[in-house]
């Protein structure tokens, strides 16, 4: 697969292959990008790059670049979806608006400096508010554990606030947004950083299986 979109002032490149390609492959590549580099201008361009079976660098190697993030991704089919949840005590309630600076702040607080530079997710909150139509609130009592979403079965950013971290939390919160997407008839996906141990082990207890491995990276112009 190579696909090529824009958003905002950003062309953005994404490659997903089976297995390492060859020499004369990765050669056809580099080309392709650099001839849309050339026809679309844009400010900022960015490649994805995935593989299924291993994973190659070769690619990378031959193009400058920088700000590498390396993830994969997990997916359960929808048959394998364990249903059953213990809420430990947490409830559930929908996503409003009125809630989108406090989310934002979260998963600024969560997520970065890694892999995005602070201020990321409040630059970017018209796509956040978009994505989390379909997110659910966790709450302990009246103090916000956490939330997660999915948009037919594609995981939004899973978040538990630092102050629950390691109470189980996660695992609840994980196992609801799976029943969800069972409901919807969906297969769930997500993508996990590969420095991010807990959350794979966590994703990997509850039925996640790896689908293939990614780096993103930002190209020079």
């Amino acid at each position: 697969m190579f696909e090529i979109y824009t958003y905002k002032n950003s062309l953005r490149f994404n490659i997903l292959l089976d297995d390492s390609p060859s020499p004369q492959e990765i050669d056809e590549l580099i080309d392709k990008i650099k001839q849309n580099i050339n026809d679309i201008k844009k400010d900022t361009i960015m490649l994805w790059y995935s593989q299924v079976n291993g994973f190659s660098n070769e690619l990378l190697d031959k193009l400058e670049h920088f700000n590498p993030y390396h993830f994969y991704k997990f997916q359960i089919a929808s048959e394998n979806i364990n249903t059953e949840v213990d809420m430990k005590g947490l409830t559930k309630r929908p996503f409003t608006q009125d809630m989108a600076d406090t989310c934002i702040d979260v998963l600024e607080d969560v997520f970065t400096p890694f892999p995005d530079a602070s201020g990321s997710f409040r630059n970017d909150k018209e796509r956040i508010l978009s994505e989390f139509q379909n997110v659910k609130l966790f709450y302990k009592g009246e103090e916000l554990v956490g939330f997660c979403g999915h948009n037919d079965g594609h995981f939004t950013e899973t978040v538990v606030r630092k102050e629950f971290q390691g109470q189980g939390y996660g695992e609840v919160i994980v196992r609801s947004t799976l029943k969800s997407v069972y409901e919807s008839g969906n297969d769930a996906y997500l993508y996990v950083g590969h420095h991010n141990e807990r959350a794979i082990a966590l994703y990997k207890k509850v039925g996640f299986t790896k689908v293939y491995e990614s780096k993103r990276v930002n190209l020079y112009g």
